[in-house]
């Protein structure tokens, strides 16, 4: 145990409900579905489920990924041994990239500088600098890797090694192998929750899903789901984890909390694919079969559109749509703070002291439903955590900067080690400019500034400034 909990024993958590008004243009909310026989790209508006245009790219387009800008698309052509790099803005491929045999998956990292790319035939990943779209790493990665998927921070990858029935972790800062974790028959789909806790893993052969404790690296469950499950994408959030089965035309939900399918969505024929939008409040599923997407509503798990006809055998295996955003920096929080003790006849006592907090800010923003902001740090006499989750509002805008509140209130818990634990109510209330890139329309930081606090049956035990630059 740190030395400053030995002295004071004492650990703070809040939960608090977030209302996020954000007034800042996002990158446009388009579908980029691969169509492996045509060899082509669609483009598809989710604010109106329309066809915009189809690109061209090379041989057999099979994964696909978005950058956590919107700016740049990645799409890996199999027999091509390739990848086309799409400019969004214009809709054309600006450079095309020489890697591996036979690549099927492709990830980028959350800041949109490294994209990954898994070579099946040449048991290898690809490195590519996305800044001048040229390889400068090639990695081993085990016989047959498939798919790909990085954590939020960048530092792990993990890989699906189809026919061998297990998936590699590398460290992307020396790009080497660090464990292999066993999992089912013929791993495909892989994707991290938002945390980088969990690792799921849909096994085509043996029709479930392997969930890995990142920590362990070690599979702590097994979860059955539809027939022959290939793609695989969590909700903004983490609390749900959708699984397209192929071989029985229909999606999984899993509850994250107990590892359960609450539910089983039956879409189109033979479905590959599948995506949440930023918000989180609708799940795109590519059907290969039928040729066409279904758009589910992920609050009532219905079908509420089907988009047909939008090209020859489709495919979109991978982040089609840009995904939310994650800005994260270093904060500093001098508070003021209570240790609060029960003495023997069971009265609270409260002792006055202060601390400055230093530690790691993680604000997800991703659309209208609720997302989180989540805070960890410890001073020299307290550890301090607190999560919170809220709604975002977007509005285009042509400024440069522009202005984010952020209200809160919810649930506080004190704990005194070895002895009582205490309830009460947390706020936070703060703002924050948001300034952008060159192009006007994606934020580039976020500055933040104001109160947060809690208390206990009106004693306030916690009370001070809060302070941070969030960077993408």
């Amino acid at each position: 145990m740190n030395t400053y909990l030995k002295r004071i024993g004492f650990l703070a958590v809040i939960s608090l409900i977030l209302i996020i008004s954000l007034q800042t243009a996002q990158a446009a909310p388009f579908a980029y579905i691969t169509h492996y026989q045509d060899s082509t790209v669609s483009v598809i508006d989710i604010s109106t489920n329309t066809l915009v245009t189809t690109i061209s790219v090379g041989t057999n387009p099979y994964g696909v990924a978005v950058s956590p800008s919107g700016k740049r698309v990645y799409v890996v052509n199999r027999n091509g041994g390739s990848v086309s790099v799409i400019d969004t803005d214009t809709n054309t491929v600006i450079a095309t990239v020489t890697v591996g045999s036979s690549p099927f998956g492709v990830a980028v990292n959350a800041t949109g500088t490294r994209v990954y790319v898994a070579n099946r035939d040449s048991d290898n990943i690809s490195v590519i600098d996305a800044a001048t779209n040229t390889v400068i790493a090639t990695v081993s990665a085990g016989p047959h890797p498939f798919a790909v998927a990085i954590n939020p921070e960048g530092t792990r990858l993990y890989v699906s090694n189809f026919w061998s029935d297990y998936v590699t972790v590398i460290d992307t800062n020396t790009n080497t192998i660090l464990a292999t974790v066993t999992v089912g028959s013929d791993p495909v789909g892989i994707i991290v929750n938002p945390q980088g806790t969990r690792v799921y893993v849909a096994n085509l052969t043996t029709n479930n899903l392997s969930i890995i404790d990142t920590g362990t690296n070690s599979v702590i469950l097994t979860v059955t789901v539809g027939s022959s499950p290939l793609g695989i994408a969590v909700r903004p959030g983490g609390d749900r984890v959708y699984v397209a089965n192929e071989g029985s035309d229909d999606v999984s939900v899993i509850d994250t909390a107990t590892n359960t399918v609450v539910t089983t969505i039956t879409v189109g024929d033979g479905p590959r694919g599948i995506v949440t939008n930023p918000a989180g409040n609708r799940l795109y599923v590519v059907n290969n079969g039928s040729d066409s997407v279904s758009v589910i509503d992920t609050l009532t798990n219905t079908v509420i559109d089907t988009i047909s006809s939008v090209g020859n055998d489709s495919v979109a295996f991978g982040q089609f749509i840009v995904p939310e955003t994650i800005w994260r920096g270093t904060v500093s929080i001098p508070l003021k703070m209570t240790n609060v003790s029960v003495d023997g006849t069971g009265n609270r006592k409260f002792q006055k002291t202060s601390d400055t907090i230093t530690g790691r800010m993680e604000l997800f923003l991703g659309g209208l439903i609720p997302h989180r902001i989540m805070f960890f740090g410890e001073g020299e006499e307290f550890q301090f955590h607190f999560q919170a989750v809220g709604s975002i509002e977007t509005q285009g805008s042509k400024s440069k900067t522009e202005q984010l509140l952020l209200i809160g209130i919810g649930e506080f818990f004190m704990h005194q080690y070895g002895g009582d634990v205490s309830n009460g109510v947390a706020y936070l209330d703060a703002k924050g400019t948001v300034k952008k890139d060159n192009s006007g329309v994606v934020a580039a930081s976020i500055s933040l500034s104001g109160k947060i606090g809690a208390s206990i049956n009106t004693e306030s035990v916690s009370s001070g400034t809060l302070k941070a630059t969030l960077t993408r």
